[in-house]
């Protein structure tokens, strides 16, 4: 049954998609913005959590379409997110920048595993990792402080950038050890 890509637990991960195009309705509004981040962020926890419960596999298999699904919302939505916040509410171009490290690493990495990788039919383990999570999370919060309370900014723009990059180096870590095995 996990391996439908048309789950409830996907269906409230494609979620964030529709909600990165909602933020645009009312990009001056601090709060609107708020709100859709939270109920993104909810998705987020909930769909992992259902898919978990409902077939406990899912936990260890790199192939679920979760596995890729999630991740690549998340970046979808995060990207929208920060996109709006630079071009509506006018942060410091660096500081914003530091906030998508991770995005920026992992592009280059997805278009080498499209082009290279995966024409060799070789799979490729995209589940999170707890860096990446923890990612997530700080780029939520700078995009608040973005909005809300900008001197924070300077505080969690650089812990993004940094536990965005080790997220990125766990993954590439995990594939390498993935293909040394042939098991990738």
């Amino acid at each position: 049954m996990h391996t439908r890509i048309f789950s409830l637990a996907n269906a409230l991960t494609l979620i964030r998609v529709p909600l990165a195009g909602v933020l645009w309705l009312a990009p001056g509004e601090p709060w609107f913005l708020l709100v859709i981040m939270v109920a993104a962020a909810l998705s987020d926890v909930v769909d992992g959590a259902l898919a978990r419960r409902i077939d406990p596999s899912v936990r260890h298999d790199p192939h679920n379409p979760g596995a890729w699904l999630d991740p690549l919302c998340d970046k979808i939505f995060v990207a929208s997110l920060v996109a709006l916040v630079v071009v509506h509410h006018t942060p410091s171009p660096g500081l914003a920048l530091l906030v998508l490290v991770r995005e920026a690493l992992l592009l280059p990495l997805l278009v080498a595993w499209a082009v290279w990788w995966r024409p060799q039919g070789r799979r490729v383990d995209f589940r999170a990792v707890w860096a990446g999570k923890l990612t997530t999370v700080l780029q939520f919060a700078a995009v608040g402080a973005m909005l809300f309370l900008p001197g924070a900014l300077e505080v969690l723009a650089p812990l993004a950038a940094v536990f965005g990059a080790l997220s990125v180096a766990l993954v590439v870590r995990r594939g390498l050890r993935a293909a040394r095995s042939g098991a990738a």
